[in-house]
């Protein structure tokens, strides 16, 4: 194989590799989605029956419509890395049918003139015809390598042989996986379809609930301002409890160096050392939760984001916009919420009408979890990551189990799907 020939291969494997990889990621996010669907159908399916349709019922509805449009434009993304493998497949698989071609011509030709020479005489003749015993030697030398050569050759033209029918394998996998992919996205673009319609009966049958949807939303939006004071009010205390903290080992510092030297040498040394040393805990805490952003595990075992963070057109009330400081989960009766990360429980305290809210302090960062029925945490409590906060409540009204979770850095806001994986 010509260097030319090696550096086109070694281009075609690192990007069909890199290709792979890609697509093993969108891969694996697809499958997520598709899970999520999963779920959104089997919600969808056990309240099929019932008359009346609920704004819950058309959150789900439209979480399931969004997570479809994610799951094709994945696919999407996939069948085009896909049809890149295979051309880099194509384009290599030629060169290694003419590299395979061009080896068979020489070992030919090899054989062709060992079949020429074969006799024994001829090879005594050709070595017995040198001028001397030098030129004699290698004369013999040079049949000898000729057998070798010819072995290597033979070897190569095997390697080639194989490589070409690896490459013709992959090839023959990545075009089925094309194929099932395309099918497959052909089946979702038929099933969005229908659930955008089935999404426009639902709107039309709540168009009547509009000023009972109204005062609903007030007093949400009453609960929602309620937790947010009280989760700021909560991290605020913190920060000032840690601030009069260091101003107290400031101060306690100060007051050794009245002392003799030795003594003072001593309880500055290990004042120093206790705040350092919390300082680092808290910072180090910091860090680790930053280093697994997008890799946190979800606050329940199964579940999907029913409303996503940020601001948001209400789903029925025209020219209405709603504000999600969290995002809201929607999961199975009796479901427990776990910590995201491990921390210490800062804050336990009731919002009305949305259960119990536990705070969780990652060092800077913090972590909420409302919308609980019941608590196996205080204040004070060291949590790892798993570990059960409490059992999240169900509503009176639509008979709803949903955990909200919030994710705040000091007293910013962060999108918590960012953080999950």
């Amino acid at each position: 194989m010509t260097p030319r020939n090696l550096i086109a291969c070694f281009l075609i494997f690192t990007v069909t590799l890199l290709n792979a990889q890609s697509r093993k990621q969108l891969e694996q996010k697809r499958k997520q989605k598709q899970l999520e669907i999963e779920q959104t159908k089997n919600y969808l399916k056990e309240n099929s029956k019932k008359q009346k349709k609920s704004l819950y019922e058309l959150q789900t509805l439209g979480r399931q419509i969004q997570v479809r449009q994610e799951i094709i434009n994945t696919a999407a993304g996939e069948i085009d890395l896909l049809s890149s493998e295979i051309g880099y497949l194509e384009t290599n698989i030629k060169k290694l049918e003419e590299n395979l071609d061009a080896l068979k011509r020489q070992y030919a030709a090899m054989i062709y003139e060992a079949y020429k020479n074969r006799s024994l005489t001829d090879k005594m003749a050709f070595v017995l015809s040198a001028k001397d015993f030098n030129q004699s030697y290698q004369h013999l030398n040079y049949l000898q390598q000729i057998g070798k050569f010819s072995k290597l050759k033979a070897d190569e033209i095997n390697s080639t042989q194989n490589k070409l029918n690896q490459r013709i394998e992959e090839l023959t996998g990545s075009k089925r996986t094309k194929e099932e992919l395309v099918n497959s996205s052909k089946t979702e673009k038929v099933e969005l379809e229908g659930d955008k319609k089935t999404e426009a009966v639902m709107l039309s049958q709540l168009k009547g609930k509009e000023s009972q949807m109204k005062k609903d939303l007030q007093i949400k939006l009453v609960q929602i301002k309620q937790l947010d004071l009280a989760i700021s009010n909560a991290i605020a205390k913190e920060i000032e409890s840690a601030r009069k903290k260091a101003e107290e080992e400031a101060r306690k510092k100060a007051a050794t160096a009245s002392k003799s030297t030795d003594t003072k040498t001593e309880s500055k040394k290990e004042s120093s050392f206790t705040n350092r040393n919390n300082t680092e805990a808290g910072n180090a805490l910091s860090a680790d939760f930053e280093k697994n952003k997008n890799r946190l595990p979800w606050p329940v075992d199964k579940g999907y984001v029913i409303r996503p963070f940020g601001v948001h057109s209400h789903p029925t009330i025209p020219n209405v916009q709603t504000e999600n400081n969290g995002v809201d989960i929607a999961t199975s009766d009796g479901a427990i919420a776990k910590s995201i990360f491990k921390g210490e429980v800062r804050a336990v305290f009731p919002v009305p009408g949305m259960g119990t809210a536990v705070l969780v302090s990652h060092g800077n960062y913090y972590s909420v979890y409302c919308k609980l029925q019941t608590v196996t945490v205080t204040v004070g409590s060291r949590v790892a990551l798993g570990s059960p906060i409490g059992v999240i409540m169900k509503s009176d009204d639509d008979e709803k189990t949903e955990l909200h979770l919030e994710i705040w850095k000091n007293t910013e806001k962060q999108n918590p799907e960012a953080w999950l994986r």
